[in-house]
């Protein structure tokens, strides 16, 4: 794809932990990077669910890529292109994206358009596992995304204040004020005691009309092996 005299173009898909350490790495003066990605900057993941709850804020939990690369804001030949690889093709030595719009209308429509690589790193992660439970991919919400953890704690804000309306039943604050936490690992623990620290620091003191209805219930699936 570069021709002779030109650096050779490193192109990264990804901005996750693997992603994000490799560019901040890479010397630039010898290779051009292209990162491709749906965001445009890095999530320290273990304080995220610190986010959901205003323990911190979001701007603390995200690292911009171009204060990580600055080259892809900088550099003629560096990039980072707002988009999603949906193909790739070793013998040309291109990839096929898309770029990201998220459901904005009045933007760029979703455009297609390839480009080229001389050494093509994989850093997109992985999907979150629901361990077969019925209902959790289609009534959940997962913490992954900063977009994630403002989404519920948007929704718990919002159902304590509804919660607190004259003429609420209790069986309905019971209802809007019950937190269902599906998965017992490192984010699903943490995202529970961020949760049990704001119902005793916060919840208690703004919302003491109903702090008697909360109610916070963690689901996880075991799978024990026995030797006999």
């Amino acid at each position: 794809p570069t021709v002779k005299g030109e650096k050779p173009r490193v192109v990264v898909l990804g901005t996750g932990w693997a992603g994000s350490r490799l560019m901040k790495d890479l010397d630039t003066t010898g290779y051009d990077v292209v990162c491709v990605s749906p965001r445009n900057h890095m999530v320290f993941t273990p304080l995220l669910a610190s986010t959901c709850v205003g323990t911190l804020e979001f701007r603390s939990v995200a690292e911009p890529l171009a204060r990580i690369q600055p080259a892809v804001s900088r550099s003629p030949g560096s990039y980072f292109l707002l988009a999603r690889c949906t193909a790739v093709d070793p013998d040309a030595h291109t990839i096929d994206c898309e770029t990201v719009t998220e459901g904005e209308k009045d933007t760029l429509k979703p455009w297609k358009f390839k480009v080229s690589y001389d050494k093509l790193v994989f850093g997109c992660g992985a999907e979150a596992s629901t361990f077969g439970i019925r209902g959790v991919t289609e009534h959940a919400t997962f913490l992954r995304e900063v977009h994630d953890a403002q989404e519920i704690r948007r929704k718990l804000l919002l159902n304590l204040m509804l919660s607190d309306v004259p003429g609420i039943s209790e069986g309905e604050k019971r209802r809007l004020l019950h937190c269902v936490v599906v998965g017992g690992g490192p984010t699903g623990v943490e995202f529970s005691g961020e949760l049990s620290d704001f119902i005793i620091r916060d919840v208690k003191e703004r919302y003491s009309h109903v702090k008697d209805y909360v109610h916070v219930t963690l689901i996880e699936v075991f799978v024990v092996d026995f030797l006999i």
